[in-house]
């Protein structure tokens, strides 16, 4: 899942609305779209748990609801209605056939050779950075093996 709109600083009524405006070009691309808690003014998670050490990586990014991968945001009603209901929340984009959306991230020097043969550090994609690596962003294939999608 990928994540949008971190850090509200601006105060509630201004992420909202800018979650809003992204959450509305997500849902455009015809991406489903996962409500994350968010960060507080003060820099903590809005979920209220203080995220130290390893968890510190899910602060602000992980799911407000526990059926999150079976009821994504799918229109701009649902939307709408996350926002005002959460309005510190960020937004993270469900990846697989929903979407149309993989992440590739490959941890070590195996799976970089991998990434090499198959062409894929060759092919200009949005890319990020996580804690670990970097992230490729690809269009979903039905041809992916399912043992690599996970």
């Amino acid at each position: 899942m990928l994540t949008s709109g971190e850090g509200a600083a601006r105060g509630p009524s201004t992420h909202a609305a800018r979650v809003l405006q992204q959450g509305l070009e997500y849902l455009g691309h015809g991406w489903q779209l996962v409500p994350t808690f968010g960060i507080s003014p003060d820099g903590r998670c809005t979920c209220g748990q203080a995220h130290v050490g390893t968890a510190e990586r899910t602060r602000g990014k992980h799911p407000i609801q526990r059926s999150w991968q079976t009821h994504p945001i799918t229109d701009d009603e649902q939307l709408q209605a996350a926002v005002e209901r959460w309005p510190m929340m960020n937004l993270g984009v469900l990846l697989g056939p929903g979407s149309g959306v993989i992440d590739i991230e490959w941890d070590d020097e195996t799976g970089k050779q991998t990434a090499q043969r198959l062409g894929l550090t060759k092919i200009i994609t949005p890319t990020y950075r996580s804690g670990r690596s970097a992230h490729r962003l690809f269009r979903w294939d039905e041809r992916l093996p399912k043992s690599a999608v996970a």
